[in-house]
């Protein structure tokens, strides 16, 4: 009854604090990426030339985004687990892949976004799961508050 009740509402406390945790670190992380991005290049690739070291940042600067979206992704896949939902992550993911995969293909073929693609399309692909993911966390969570009876 409200013993279980107080513990639902406790996980989904703990669930939303770990999902704001992880936005705030991943962002921290990402915008280091994007900042910092030609010394990052610069110190993992010393031996590129200087039009390479500079297309390498440019694609770093744009894939920072996925730092956050993956974390963000992977915990709210831990938290959907735990709710018990074990089929919907690699749904959601497999969403996200198919999209990747013709997205990828299509802008592939534009001169002006060329190698660009492969980022950009990883967004997409994140951004589908995670959306995915976020949703059906706040259908499973309104879902258990209602299954619960109240006294």
């Amino acid at each position: 009854g409200l013993l279980r009740e107080q513990k639902t509402k406790e996980a989904g406390r703990k669930a939303g604090l770990a999902l704001a945790l992880t936005l705030a670190l991943s962002a921290v992380c990402a915008l280091f990426l994007f900042f910092f991005s030609d010394f990052t290049v610069g110190f993992l690739y010393s031996s590129l030339s200087g039009e390479e070291r500079s297309l390498m940042a440019a694609l770093l600067r744009v894939a920072s985004v996925t730092v956050v979206l993956l974390a963000v992704m992977q915990t709210a896949n831990a938290v959907l687990v735990a709710y018990g939902k074990l089929y919907a992550p690699p749904l959601f993911l497999l969403a996200g892949v198919i999209v990747k995969a013709i997205l990828e293909i299509i802008l592939l073929f534009h001169e002006k976004i060329g190698i660009f693609a492969v980022p950009i399309s990883d967004i997409v692909c994140y951004l589908i799961a995670v959306f995915g993911d976020l949703v059906y966390i706040r259908y499973s969570k309104r879902k258990t508050l209602r299954s619960v009876p109240s006294l």
